[in-house]
């Protein structure tokens, strides 16, 4: 007061924080596999909760990343309003992870929830890494078990696949060499053949082949397939002793022939298989016009046996064409081979 006394004036009150309530304030994800697009997400949801009486402004300054993602906005709660905020773990390495993550309530009050969780690898391993499945003859069949354990801290669901090579066009055929799943009885496969391995569980792969046809050596890659991923178990070695006989050529043209003349061609029979075999020429079949030889004879792994086409045309003719004429095979299919030429007369010579 202007040139007056002075008085006093107390004055009291108090402050409070904002009465929020959090879902939690620690949440660990546990160890989680590596993420990759195809697999489903690891979320958590934290619960935020106005338990004052006036509206409260929620906000968050967390920056996210690669391995933690919070899908938030910020926002005005109202007295008992409750907003819910999705946390998304996706670790890229096998290390231990902690974020933590600071809300402002009124722009003044903190509030800090930590998250933690752990990288993991898939490591489903097979006891035994290369099982050799023998050297087979042509519809032998050969089976071969391998324990499958699951070596990762979760459960892990996968299939069994093998993908032959093109390499070996034998091992294409369907049924030739396969390989499935042998769950015990309180184990159980889904609908795609899939089984669920708890952590340290086990489970058994069994190996098939059984070749129709002659298949060399080969080695193959057994895989797991898990979530879009493919991991290698073990390699698989064998081969098919067989028949593998064949002709340079299928088709022999000999062209045009005087009458009463010949001409001859070579062909070679080639042994790339394994088993030797005895072969035989339908002979009387080349008749009149075609000759072979020799006619009949044995060839061994490896070897190349040469003949000679002999055409002796019999009578004029424009086509001359012999389909199909076979060399049976002791124990194989027989080989195929077409012959083909024309017979002319001969030009009158002419005095000059």
């Amino acid at each position: 007061i202007s040139n007056g006394p002075i008085l006093p004036i107390t004055l009291k009150g108090c402050g409070i924080e904002p009465s929020v309530e959090f879902g939690f304030t620690e949440y660990d994800f546990g160890p989680r596999f590596l993420h990759h697009p195809n697999m489903p997400p690891n979320v958590t949801t934290i619960s935020i909760t106005n338990k004052d009486v006036k509206e409260l402004s929620i906000d968050c300054n967390y920056i996210k990343n690669p391995y933690l993602d919070l899908l938030f906005e910020p926002q005005i709660l109202e007295p008992e309003e409750c907003m819910e905020i999705d946390c998304y773990f996706r670790p890229q390495e096998p290390i231990r992870y902690s974020e933590n993550m600071v809300f402002e309530i009124n722009g003044i009050c903190k509030k800090t929830v930590t998250i933690t969780g752990q990288g993991a690898l898939v490591k489903v391993e097979a006891l035994q890494k290369v099982v050799n499945i023998g050297a087979l003859i042509v519809h032998e069949k050969s089976s071969k078990k391998v324990k499958l354990v699951n070596k990762s801290p979760l459960a892990v669901t996968f299939t069994v696949n093998i993908v032959p090579s093109a390499q070996v066009p034998a091992l294409q055929e369907a049924g030739v060499l396969s390989v499935s799943l042998c769950p015990n009885k309180l184990q159980q496969l889904g609908p795609d053949k899939e089984i669920t391995l708890k952590p340290k569980e086990a489970v058994t792969a069994e190996v098939l082949f059984c070749p129709t046809s002659r298949v060399p050596q080969f080695s193959e890659e057994v895989i797991m397939e898990s979530h879009g991923l493919s991991y290698p178990l073990f390699v698989v070695r064998g081969s098919c002793q067989g028949l593998e006989i064949s002709l340079d050529s299928d088709h022999v043209p000999f062209g045009a022939v005087v009458m009463n003349s010949r001409s001859c061609r070579r062909i070679l029979m080639m042994n790339t298989g394994d088993i030797g075999a005895k072969f035989n020429w339908d002979a009387e079949k080349f008749a009149p016009d075609f000759s072979i030889f020799p006619t009949s004879g044995y060839i061994s792994p490896g070897m190349e046996v040469p003949f000679d086409l002999i055409f002796h045309p019999r009578g004029m003719q424009s086509d001359i064409r012999y389909d199909n004429l076979k060399c049976h095979i002791e124990g194989g299919r027989p080989l195929k081979i077409t012959l083909s030429g024309m017979c002319i007369e001969q030009v009158p010579y002419k005095e000059v």
